[in-house]
């Protein structure tokens, strides 16, 4: 079962870091484009995007017909079905309202006000009692591409598990042209919790959002990374909090709609400019367009969602009206700071490295110290992939070794 976080339950207080190293090696990370191929044609958008539709699928506690909404939701279909492995069948669409927290339909209004060209498409996946099924989570994905959405929005989440089959569910739907954006979680518990990113969020093909509190920094609650498979989470942040009624209700459920509208509006841009694009430009122009904050990685991502720089990071790679040029590599430097590197130690961490199409980069290092880094020469990415990095520290000699990964 798949709970959803309450938004007025994270405790906050300031999230404090470790920097201390015993031997330091810092890899700054670099792409140099070399030759590009063309972009398999199955991981474009099926249907482009026209006029000021860009559906957005909410995956959620259902959506209530409110002012802000009229006239801004689709297609409707609630999933809380014993079909699904729920104790009970819900066929309406409205709000379930868990703990009278009218979820979802904040959430529907955070992403129809921040995105003029959304069309919220509602998929409810959470009944009354605050949790879905996966397979309830599956079907809704799934429907959500039937209604061509271009972006789905999921801000859920639970503890992850090896073989979840919501891995293969979000890579589909990358693959299928859907931008997937998932809520990176409340356990952060101050710092202490690291590797604590939920499912779905944790998983490569879907953007992990961290809350940022009014003084835009990192909550105190908002989950971190790294993952249990050694590469970076979250991937940006946003602002996780929303005033509605009266009340301000807090948690990563309400920074990730924010990414999920920024990614609508991107996609209205380039069909706007008529720019082509994939979710993995989209992906690359929202994180390359984050403005950098000073936290590490492992708690801000990219940094914070800046949706203006990222249209004018497309507009400068923009190739007459094909797919932008951008690569983005997640995270820049290595390793992350809280961890102690020792004489003789062997050290792997996978980076993501992020891109519109098919190309193919060549590496090379530069360093005064060959035998600590290894890399492959060769990299072929097709929109997103995990690149192993391994440091081995020699048994004796300096402390800081350092490297360029061009």
């Amino acid at each position: 079962m798949h709970r959803y976080w309450e938004p007025d339950q994270p405790s906050r207080k300031e999230t404090k870091t470790d920097t201390k190293k015993l031997v330091a090696a810092v890899i700054i990370i670099l792409l140099l484009l070399t030759t590009a191929i063309a972009l398999l044609s199955g991981l474009l958008p099926e249907t482009p995007i026209e006029g000021q539709n860009v559906r957005v699928a909410v995956l959620d506690t259902g959506v209530d017909q409110t002012l802000d909404l009229q006239g801004r939701i689709g297609p409707q279909r609630s999933f809380v079905s014993a079909q699904y492995g729920y104790d009970s069948t819900d066929s309406t669409v409205g709000d379930s309202k868990p703990s009278d927290i009218a979820h979802g339909t904040m959430v529907a209004e955070m992403i129809a006000e921040e995105s003029n060209n959304a069309v919220i498409v509602n998929a409810k996946v959470i009944g009354s009692g605050g949790s879905a099924t996966v397979l309830g989570i599956i079907a809704a994905i799934e429907w959500s591409l039937e209604q061509n959405c271009t972006v789905i929005n999921l801000s859920l989440g639970s503890t992850p598990s090896y073989g979840d089959p919501l891995e293969k569910a979000v890579k589909r739907a990358f693959e299928q042209g859907a931008i997937v954006v998932g809520a990176a979680g409340n356990e952060g518990q101050g710092g202490v919790a690291g590797t604590s990113i939920s499912s779905p969020s944790v998983f490569p093909y879907c953007i992990a959002v961290g809350a940022l509190d009014e003084n835009g920094v990192p909550d105190d609650y908002t989950s971190l990374g790294p993952t249990y498979r050694r590469y970076m989470k979250p991937d940006i942040s946003a602002a996780g909090y929303v005033q509605s009624g009266g009340a301000t209700y807090y948690g990563t459920s309400f920074a990730s709609p924010r990414v999920a509208a920024a990614a609508a509006e991107l996609v209205q841009y380039c069909s706007d400019e008529g720019i082509q694009y994939t979710p993995g430009s989209i992906t690359t122009a929202l994180l390359a367009g984050a403005d950098t904050i000073n936290y590490p990685s492992y708690v801000a991502g990219a940094g914070a969602l800046n949706l203006e720089e990222s249209k004018n990071i497309i507009s400068a790679q923009s190739t007459n009206g094909g797919i932008p040029q951008l690569s983005f590599t997640h995270p820049g430097t290595l390793p992350l700071n809280f961890e102690k590197l020792f004489f003789g130690d062997n050290y792997t961490f996978n980076i993501q490295l992020f891109n519109g199409e098919m190309t193919t980069y060549q590496v090379t290092e530069s360093t005064a110290t060959p035998e600590v880094f290894q890399i492959e020469s060769q990299i072929t990415i097709n929109q997103t992939r995990l690149v192993p990095i391994s440091i081995h520290v020699p048994e004796s000699g300096g402390t800081t070794y350092s490297a360029d990964i061009l």
